[in-house]
C-alpha cells in the first residue's frame, strides 16, 4: 500500500476578508451566519510564499463564495482568480491551497459536506496585487477575459 506524503508549504502576506455577516463572521466559530447564508471574499497577497519546491512570493489570489447555510455546513460553490503573473505550476499550486486540499485554513472547504464545487479560470484573470491605498486600508481589483471552468 502507497503512502500518501503531504506536501510542505508555507504563506505570509497581507489577507483582505469581507462576507455579508455581522462583524465577527460567525462561521469562524462554527456558529451559523447572521442571515442564514454566507456569503464571502478573500483576497490573499503572499510576501513569500512556496508550497514543496514551488515559489509563490509576491502572487496574489483570492476566492468568491456562496453557501446556502454556514461554510462548514456544506454545499457551497466558489471561484477562485489567480494572479495573471503564476504560471502554470504555480497556478496549481494556489488551486491546491485554495480548495483546502493542502489542509491549513481552507481546509474548511475541502471537509464540508454534501455536493460543493470550485470554479477556476481556465486563462489567466487580471488579478492585481493588494496594494496599500491609504495607511492600513488595502484594495484588490479583478477582471477576466474567459468563463470560469468548474471543479467538484
Amino acid at each position: 500500500m502507497a503512502t500518501q506524503v503531504a506536501t510542505n508549504w508555507k504563506l505570509t502576506g497581507t489577507v483582505l476578508i469581507a462576507c455579508n455577516c455581522d462583524y465577527g463572521c460567525p462561521c469562524n466559530f462554527n456558529a451559523l451566519p447572521t442571515h442564514g447564508h454566507c456569503e464571502g471574499g478573500w483576497a490573499w497577497h503572499i510576501q513569500e510564499g512556496r508550497y514543496g519546491d514551488i515559489d509563490l512570493s509576491g502572487l496574489s489570489f483570492a476566492v468568491a463564495a456562496d453557501w446556502p447555510q454556514a461554510i462548514h455546513q456544506g454545499n457551497g460553490e466558489a471561484a477562485v482568480l489567480i494572479d495573471e503573473k503564476a504560471n502554470e505550476a504555480q497556478r496549481g499550486a494556489v488551486r491546491t491551497l485554495a480548495s483546502g486540499a493542502a489542509g491549513g485554513g481552507r481546509g474548511a472547504f475541502s471537509r464540508t459536506p454534501g455536493p460543493r464545487s470550485m470554479s477556476h479560470s481556465t486563462c489567466p484573470s487580471r488579478l492585481s496585487s493588494l496594494t496599500s491605498v491609504a495607511g492600513r486600508k488595502r484594495a484588490t481589483r479583478s477582471s477576466s477575459r474567459c468563463s470560469p471552468s468548474r471543479i467538484r
